[in-house]
């Protein structure tokens, strides 16, 4: 892991040699959860560089048990590998019961910027919409267990898949 003061990010072998690195300590989202007697989430948010396909496999039992509500996660630099990382999470959380939504704050920075009044919009996910953000930098989603129904009650939903 390096730090340029600024924010922390994961680096690959071939950065190691060339950059000031930080060893850091992991553990599991269940092993941390049962360390702490969690038992149950509500919420999870996941931004871990690309990692985040291995965080949720380190939370196979807390998604046996029902998991979180709602998840929120990054895929970055979807036009590389990836972009199969998105839809092997896909994959992953829709057995366990999940529909999913592109949080469309890419587009416009205003979004990061906005008051609590502001909807965010959501659109549903399909392959399609998986391609069209490929071109992204990066692209949020919303993993969620709600009826679509209860996604719209608090933020714009595009009703249409493209």
């Amino acid at each position: 892991m390096t730090n340029d003061r600024l924010r922390s990010r994961i680096i690959n072998e071939k950065e190691r040699a060339t950059i000031e690195t930080e060893t850091v300590h992991t553990t599991t989202i269940d092993a941390y959860c049962k360390s702490q007697n969690i038992t149950a989430l509500d919420f999870l948010l996941l931004d871990v560089e690309g990692y985040e396909y291995n965080a949720l496999l380190g939370m196979s039992e807390t998604l046996k048990n029902g998991g979180p509500l709602d998840i929120i996660y990054e895929i970055s630099h979807p036009g590389s590998d990836n972009f199969v990382l998105a839809q092997k999470i896909h994959s992953l959380l829709s057995g366990y019961g999940y529909s999913f939504y592109i949080i469309d704050d890419v587009s416009d920075p205003v979004y990061m910027n906005s008051d609590t009044q502001t909807h965010i919009t959501l659109i549903p996910v399909s392959t399609h919409t998986y391609e069209h953000y490929r071109t992204h930098k990066y692209f949020n989603v919303y993993a969620t267990k709600r009826s679509t129904a209860d996604v719209a009650s608090f933020c714009s939903v595009i009703t249409q898949a493209d």
